[in-house]
Parts: C-alpha cells; sequence; structure tokens
C-alpha cells in the first residue's frame, strides 16, 4: 500500500485550520473511517500482477484515468509533454529525488497536456532501463514518452492535426522525423551533442557575436541536413 500512501495528504482536510478543514467532506464522513476503507482499497486482483510493472497494482487505475481524461478534454491542436513530480517521502523504489525542483522527493510521471495544463493523459517513471513501450525503445526513453503520448492521440483522433511541444531532454532528431511520418506537427529544444551530424555554428562562436544572431539547417534527410542561412 506503498503507492496509496501518496494520497495521505487528504487527511489535511479533517485539521481544525481554516486553511486546511473541509466542511463538506468532514460532515460526510469521519478521519477514521475515511482511514480505514482507504486502507482496504483494491483495484486489482493481487493474484494477477504483472511483476515487471512496479505500479502493477495501481495499474487498473491509472488505465482508467487516461481514457476518461482522453474523453472529457477540450479538443485542440497545441499539446505539451513533459515531467511532473507527485510529492511522497516514503519508501518505494520508484521515488525519485530531483534538484532544484519545487518538489524534490516523490514520484516523477511523465504528463502530456494541453497548453493550459489540462493533463490528458500520463505514466509513472520506473527507471532509465524501462522503456515507456518496447515498440519506441531504439529512440530512447524520452522520445518514446512523447511517441507514447502521440500514438494515444492519434488512437482517440485518427484525423485531427496536433502540434507537441517538448524541452531539451526529450528532443532528438529521429524523434521529429517519427512524429513528421506520423503527420505530427513539433517544436522542442535540442541538446548540442544530439547535432553531431549536423553542421551548425558552434556554441561558443555563436555566443561571441551580437545579440540576435543564430544559424540553422534543413533536414532533406535523415542524419543529412543541407544548410539553408545564416
Amino acid at each position: 500500500m506503498q503507492e496509496v500512501n501518496a494520497f495521505i495528504g487528504v487527511l489535511m482536510f479533517w485539521e481544525r485550520e481554516k486553511d486546511c478543514h473541509n466542511v463538506m467532506i468532514t460532515e460526510a464522513i469521519t478521519r477514521d473511517r475515511f482511514e480505514y476503507l482507504f486502507s482496504n482499497l483494491h483495484v486489482c486482483d493481487n493474484q494477477q500482477l504483472d511483476q515487471g510493472d512496479k505500479f502493477a497494482k495501481l495499474r487498473p487505475l491509472f488505465t482508467l484515468l487516461n481514457k476518461k481524461f482522453m474523453e472529457n478534454f477540450s479538443l485542440e491542436e497545441m499539446h505539451l509533454v513533459d515531467e511532473a513530480m507527485v510529492p511522497y517521502y516514503g519508501r518505494h523504489s520508484c521515488k525519485q529525488y530531483i534538484r532544484g525542483k519545487p518538489m524534490r522527493y516523490g514520484y516523477k510521471l511523465w504528463v502530456g497536456s494541453t497548453k493550459l495544463g489540462y493533463l490528458n493523459w500520463f505514466e509513472p517513471y520506473q527507471g532509465a532501463s524501462k522503456n515507456i513501450s518496447e515498440n519506441f525503445s531504439e529512440l530512447g526513453v524520452g522520445a518514446g514518452v512523447v511517441l507514447e503520448y502521440a500514438q494515444a492521440l492519434r488512437k482517440e483522433w485518427p484525423d485531427k492535426k496536433f502540434h507537441l511541444f517538448f524541452d531539451n531532454f526529450f528532443t532528438s532528431i529521429p524523434l521529429i522525423e517519427k512524429l513528421t511520418d506520423c503527420n505530427f506537427y513539433a517544436t522542442g529544444m535540442v541538446r548540442e551533442n544530439r547535432l553531431k551530424d549536423i553542421s551548425l555554428i558552434d556554441s561558443k562562436l555563436i555566443k561571441k557575436q551580437r545579440r540576435g544572431s543564430y544559424d540553422y539547417a534543413k533536414i532533406v534527410k535523415q542524419y543529412n541536413c543541407s544548410k539553408v542561412a545564416r
């Protein structure tokens, strides 16, 4: 039940402080009753767990939530793929520490959302050795996350136009090419070490040029880029 403990913050509704106390909840159920029901909550059969899934006990709930998120969000073109933290200070093999984040300890989730922050899809991080999907394992974890979300969108809306945005953890040339093949638009920052076969001005040199200077290239085929302008 370690996963369930991540939601223990809901017990704050029964505290006496005005910024926590929730009359609607406290008048409907006592704290002890809530704790008893919550401690006996199961969403799957423990005899049929996927041993390779560290969140197997909650997988049916995650699947249902993703389904409902997709069914109820307002359809739009722009979407964001990123990571999010769920605070948790107990013991679990998937608990992460990310320096510099507002919530440094907890579960890391891969998320897909609309531009206004509505969550459409999520998947808990289980370690670098476990990709989001074996279908995209050759592209790496970051690209696999983006493609998994793209696949979920395309499954619901086969003919709609979508534009995905993501940061430099996810971005790579093979990922952009794969999304293009799947009829997605994509925008992302990219790390310099992922552009080894693309001829661009060295970052140390361009930093010395006047403000507003830039360089870019146009991809004409995989791993082969022709310079367009400077």
